[in-house]
């Protein structure tokens, strides 16, 4: 029997883990390259991977999401952690049921097939409300959070986000950068425990003032929103006043671009790091130094704990946080100047 999964793909091809799983899935409704989509086809075909069909398993594991499923398939984190997921429950004989929540209806129709059975656990990956924790409270079935939950009341698997920040600007501090610039996407009060919680103590561990940290906001987590909320920044201040700059998601790339594009040099005149990056990434886009999230492994730690729950092996709560490890791809060094102009001579 062929054991290959959608890792090996990836790791055939240098493509993440999540752009693989869209590909196989056949997810037309989200922008991949046709030359892309035919690569990891090829690639599949020739390693022998073959998704198995759904009739051999009789367990299900429903994976919830309060998110568009578009727009987290979209999201690189959640397409990475599903597709460990979605592997080792193949490779545990159980299938995924996934099922988007909408928060503007009411939950219990939404939870029916849950409430009656039909599920052997939850998977719940991403942000939630306290409406729906509470709802699953009363539903006699196993829930694991997965990379969104800082609870001790639930199962959850996470990175460490917190050693995360404090690797950045412990490496960035190093290297001699004293001004540092936070790029972070806003996110409304229906999610989490805001991130910055973790930049604002990691800051702090830095031994660094609140004076040294530029916030600078923006509305989502594209490489457009990346691009144009530095873009604009740029534009309002011809002098840099950071010599370094952290960010995630796929922002760190269109940031980079804009900096280019105003005549500064990545890494001379600013330093970078992305936050959550994986080499695939890197490679499908450019080669940024990065903190990488064990992403696909915690899709695989969530689905382990789930049916540890399920079958009666674990039962008192825990919370698995998995490390974070910063890859060096050349684009933190020390700073050149305390801040700079544009090589070209012209304003930002």
């Amino acid at each position: 029997m062929n054991t290959s999964t959608l890792k090996d793909v990836a790791e055939a091809t240098g493509f993440s883990v999540g752009t693989i799983s869209l590909v196989l899935r056949d997810k037309s409704d989200v922008s991949i390259p046709e030359k892309t989509r035919q690569t990891v086809k090829d690639a599949a075909k020739k390693i022998g991977y073959q998704p198995r069909s759904r009739q051999r398993f009789t367990k299900t594991i429903a994976v919830v999401t309060f998110e568009d499923l578009r727009s987290r398939f979209d999201n690189p984190n959640f397409a990475e952690i599903y597709a460990g997921a979605e592997d080792e429950m193949t490779k545990l004989g159980y299938h995924a049921l996934i099922k988007r929540l909408n928060k503007e209806e009411p939950l219990a129709g939404q939870l029916e097939i849950i409430s009656q059975g039909h599920v052997d656990g939850v998977l719940l990956l991403g942000q939630s409300t306290p409406e729906l924790l509470e709802a699953l409270h009363t539903l006699q079935v196993p829930v694991v959070y997965v990379n969104e939950s800082d609870s001790l009341e639930w199962d959850s698997v996470m990175s460490d986000a917190q050693r995360a920040f404090e690797l950045t600007f412990e490496i960035l501090r190093n290297a001699g950068h004293r001004k540092i610039l936070c790029l972070k996407t806003t996110y409304d009060l229906f999610r989490r425990t805001d991130a910055m919680d973790y930049i604002v103590r990691a800051r702090s561990w830095a031994g660094m003032n609140e004076e040294d940290l530029i916030v600078l906001k923006t509305e989502g987590d594209s490489a457009e929103h990346g691009y144009q909320a530095m873009k604009q920044y740029l534009a309002e201040h011809p002098k840099l006043e950071f010599t370094a700059a952290f960010t995630g998601h796929y922002k760190p790339f269109g940031m980079v671009r804009a900096l280019q594009e105003s005549g500064y040099t990545v890494p001379g005149d600013v330093s970078v790091i992305s936050i959550g990056g994986t080499i695939q990434r890197a490679k499908e886009f450019m080669p940024l130094s990065f903190i990488q999230y064990p992403l696909y492994q915690l899709g695989q730690e969530g689905v382990q704990r789930l049916i540890q729950r399920s079958q009666g092996l674990a039962t008192s709560h825990c919370r698995i946080v998995l490390p974070v490890e910063y890859i060096d791809r050349g684009t933190v060094t020390a700073p050149r100047r305390s801040a700079a102009t544009p090589q070209n001579g012209n304003p930002a």
